[in-house]
């Protein structure tokens, strides 16, 4: 800076990790709708972090994945749920 270059700094990013995995019947509570209400903050908490996930419920079972169409597909299915 002292030489008239503009000030840099360097960012680094910690290592994502693998796909996250939300599971119905692996959650404690025994409310459902309270299951559903958390499952369906992960999975927007994952989007927005662009971090891919699955969604395992009863009768769904979502491969690991991000992007709008994902996202829509596992709201969908908990919206859904029976």
């Amino acid at each position: 800076m002292a030489r008239g270059n503009p000030l840099m700094s360097k960012q680094y990013a910690a290592d994502g990790g693998g796909a996250l995995h939300f599971d119905f019947d692996a959650m404690t509570e025994p409310d459902i709708e309270i299951r559903l209400s958390q499952l369906a903050l992960w999975v927007i908490e994952a989007e927005r972090a662009r971090r891919p996930y699955s969604l395992r419920l009863p009768a769904a079972d979502i491969s690991p994945s991000i992007g709008e169409a994902h996202f829509h597909k596992c709201l969908r299915a908990l919206a859904c749920f029976r």
